[in-house]
């Protein structure tokens, strides 16, 4: 069964499709990279829709975005990662079934991890231009707002409350079928054969492979968007 690959950047795709040919073959992955989708709603939805019927182990790309500081508990790779190490998690690492990453992304998504308290601070951020009028709005101190948003950051993995903005904002006020055009997935059939002998992948960023060997496996499936 072909591997799914879950990304709009076209050459950490095809390096992943190169290093995919050495899996073998009863290691189903999923390769989500967080960057390419805009919430964890977004993540959650498609591998809803489409791994549901499908038993496939996952792994997570992290990037720079606040949907990959959030989600770093699921993450094994980063986009700035050397090739050693992504031939080392793709071969053998660690990965999650679908029902942990989607338990996981929904408790994110739900804020489970925040008081009554602290989810009221951060949806008066939310609606408000500044920690004094969010305050007022909820009728607590700024000294308490900036306690609030302190504990919360720590919480999800957020260092400023304009990363606290961007996150409630991309997961409660953008439409959640507004998603980056992006066609996927791209499957690649799993292949023992050894990894041809050519630099086309670099050790950092896995960005400089630019072409593919005609017989590298891989099978485009129909183009659909991320919505």
């Amino acid at each position: 069964m072909p591997h799914i690959i879950l990304t709009k950047d076209v050459y950490l795709k095809k390096a992943l499709s190169v290093i995919l040919q050495q899996v073998p073959a009863d290691r189903k992955l999923c390769i989500i990279d967080i960057e390419s989708f805009r919430s964890l709603g977004a993540i959650f939805n498609i591998l809803k829709r489409k791994l549901s019927t499908d038993n496939r182990q996952l792994i997570f790309i992290g990037g720079k975005n606040v949907s990959s500081r959030v989600l770093e508990p699921l993450v094994t790779l980063y986009r700035k990662s050397s090739f050693i190490d992504f031939r080392r998690q793709l071969i053998s690492g660690r990965t999650y079934t679908l029902e942990y990453a989607l338990n996981h992304i929904a408790s994110c998504r739900n804020l489970s991890m925040l008081t009554r308290k602290e989810k009221k601070a951060i949806f008066a951020l939310l609606d408000t231009d500044d920690i004094q009028t969010a305050a007022v709005k909820i009728n607590l101190s700024p000294k308490t707002i900036y306690t609030y948003t302190y504990k919360i950051g720590i919480k999800m993995n957020l260092c400023s409350i304009l990363q606290l903005r961007q996150f409630i904002y991309s997961e409660f006020k953008l439409d959640k079928e507004s998603l980056l055009d992006c066609s996927f997935p791209l499957k690649i059939k799993s292949s023992h054969s050894p990894l041809r002998s050519n630099p086309l992948i670099t050790p950092i960023g896995l960005k400089s492979l630019h072409t593919m060997p005609h017989d590298c496996g891989i099978e485009i499936i129909s183009c659909c968007s991320f919505a």
